[in-house]
């Protein structure tokens, strides 16, 4: 348990700790629907070929939202104008980082953009970065999933360091947190606000791993689920056309019925406690007491139902035997401007202009 956890135990009970486990309960939220799921086997009659890794960075337009930052009012009272955060959920047994989401709150508006980004997104590490983990007695392979990175560099404070910094430079962000939660962790969290409503895809879904534990029994349509039935929910994704690209988009229906769910006055008023317990036992993050002070005043701001979902843009492909996502670099750079810069696209710019002189 981190420092800034065991400190927050011993705060007293007032109005402003009333507030201020508002914040965590509704951080807890958003943290917690993020889980893990192990490795399944993909098949595709793509030839297998070597590709190098892409990135979509752009370091002058990185450099230019750094000064930007530099320039905010850094108060503990005040929250930056945007802050860039990554979503993570592991398998504790395998440390494969299954789910990955980066994501962008501005506080003026309270608006929320999360960017799924496909466990095996074909990853490649710079020289000097190998080297430091060949040191330490990793001895990464030249390439491999985006998922197993975290496991490669020897989970932890320095499996996530590595993690983070890898999808700054592949996106071309900052991150400014992190939090990580297993599938335990969302179980309970779940269970705290007494389940969630949510409209099961039509015919159902149904699978079983007895390997796994895992036993998912859904039938279509609008289901109560509890802890156990929402992980089978944004777990399925064997009977899915589009398999992971499907689990995402799940996922991400989800998170926006939960949010919204946790953020009712009846959730908070009578489940705060819980969830407060639920974030310190479950999620492991670098987002501390001062930091959760600095968005009091913008938190309800918030509205789930606004929250903007997207995924990476990638292409399948077959590699050595094993199926990666490749990185469409010019669409995926067109979301990420817009996501976390607040660049829309030449087209659109053009068009507002356009619209706005008629």
């Amino acid at each position: 348990m981190s420092k800034d956890n065991k400190e927050f135990k011993n705060i007293s009970k007032g109005r402003y700790v009333k507030k201020y486990f508002a914040v965590l309960g509704t951080i807890t939220a958003v943290f917690a629907v993020f889980f893990a799921s192990f490795v399944f086997i993909y098949q595709s009659n793509v030839e297998p070929a070597y590709v190098e890794s892409h990135q979509i960075k752009d370091w002058q337009r990185l450099g230019k939202a750094e000064e930007e930052k530099g320039q905010e009012d850094n108060s503990m009272f005040s929250a930056p104008p945007r802050t860039n955060f990554l979503l993570i959920g592991c398998d504790k047994i395998a440390g494969l980082t299954d789910t990955i989401i980066a994501g962008t709150f501005v506080s003026a508006t309270g608006e929320i953009s999360l960017v799924s980004i496909p466990r095996d997104l074909y990853t490649t590490l710079e020289r000097d970065k190998v080297r430091e983990l060949n040191d330490m007695g990793r001895n990464p392979p030249r390439y491999f999933k985006l998922n197993s990175l975290y496991a490669y560099a020897g989970r932890g404070e320095t499996g996530m360091e590595y993690l983070k910094n890898e999808i700054s430079e592949i996106l071309g962000i900052k991150f400014d947190y992190y939090a990580m939660v297993d599938t335990e962790g969302f179980r309970s969290v779940v269970d705290t606000i007494g389940g969630i409503d949510f409209e099961v895809p039509e015919g159902g879904l149904f699978y079983e791993d007895p390997g796994q534990d895992l036993y998912i029994n859904l039938k279509g349509g609008m289901q109560h689920l509890n802890g156990s039935q929402a992980e089978g929910l944004v777990r399925f994704r064997k009977g899915y056309a589009t398999q992971d690209l499907r689990r995402m988009e799940i996922q991400q229906e989800f998170l926006k019925v939960f949010l919204k769910t946790v953020l009712s006055k009846e959730n908070l008023s009578s489940n705060l406690n819980a969830l407060i317990l639920d974030f310190i036992k479950y999620v492991d993050t670098d987002f501390g007491i001062n930091d959760a002070a600095k968005y009091l005043s913008c938190i309800s701001r918030v509205n789930a139902d606004s929250v903007r979902c997207e995924t990476l843009p990638c292409e399948g492909k077959m590699i050595d035997g094993a199926y990666y996502f490749i990185l469409q670099e010019d669409e995926a750079k067109e979301i990420i401007d817009e996501c976390f810069f607040g660049i829309k696209p030449a087209g659109e710019q053009e068009s507002e202009i356009v619209s706005t002189a008629d």
